[in-house]
């Protein structure tokens, strides 16, 4: 699958507000050393999308939402200024996928990478987009657990992705490889799958038809294969922008 292709761009619910919403994003800002007027972009203008970027302009942040599709960023703008959105939050049209964000523009940069195997090529293509010790907050598909709970589920997954699941241990090596520091990792365990599925479920009426093809058959595989594990998993990753030749963080010791 292209790394250009529209398809991060259009999943109908945000899932990054479970990871990152209110005191879990404040810590997140606390640890990457975000400061007010710092620029955060948000990949991705969809209809669960202004949560996110409310929330960061709540931190003081210069938010950019940007996506492909102009009529999407034109129901975003309706929908912030009936939300009360800051009206110094930009939207930005892309005209290819990820790979057109300007250079240098982000301290921190948010997307939705679940549909964008292999995220070794993503990141490196992500990251000129990045200041200096700027951050990638990803959300990705990852495998939690030894296999999936069954062969319809990893084989799903695998097709949508193009590549075979891997755990967040090794997604967070793969980011070191091209150009970062890993920082965190964090999976929804079962009780939060289970509340995205719902909101994926709540949220399908709201697509045409041929749009709710993929998730349609996304939230039949969860429900008729996961059988209650989540050996499938989304996860955010967090990495820093790391220089070449930079040396690694000194080692503190007691005394």
């Amino acid at each position: 699958m292209s790394s250009d292709a529209l398809q991060p761009f259009s999943y109908p619910v945000d899932l990054r507000l479970p990871f990152l919403g209110g005191e879990a994003l404040l810590r997140l800002a606390n640890t990457c050393g975000w400061v007010q007027g710092q620029s955060a972009w948000v990949l991705g203008a969809g209809p669960g999308h202004l949560g996110l970027a409310l929330e960061l302009a709540g931190l003081g942040l210069a938010v950019t939402v940007a996506d492909t599709d102009e009529a999407r960023l034109e129901r975003f703008k309706v929908a912030a200024g009936s939300s009360g959105a800051p009206g110094d939050l930009a939207l930005h049209r892309l005209e290819k996928g990820p790979t057109a964000l300007p250079e240098a523009s982000a301290d921190a940069l948010f997307v939705d990478a679940r549909f964008l195997q292999p995220l070794e090529r993503l990141s490196a293509q992500l990251r000129p987009a990045l200041r200096r010790n700027g951050h990638l907050v990803a959300v990705c598909t990852s495998r939690v657990g030894r296999a999936p709970a069954s062969a319809a589920l990893g084989e799903h997954w695998e097709r949508r992705t193009g590549s075979a699941l891997r755990p967040p241990r090794e997604l967070l090596q793969r980011l070191e490889r091209t150009g970062y520091e890993p920082q965190s990792a964090e999976s929804l365990a079962d009780d939060g799958m289970e509340d995205a599925y719902a909101l994926l479920e709540a949220a399908l009426p709201l697509l045409d038809a041929p749009a709710r093809v993929p998730f349609d058959e996304e939230l039949k595989t969860w429900r008729t294969a996961g059988d209650g594990t989540a050996a499938v998993a989304f996860s955010v990753l967090v990495a820093r922008r790391k220089e070449p030749g930079e040396k690694p963080p000194a080692v503190r010791t007691a005394g």
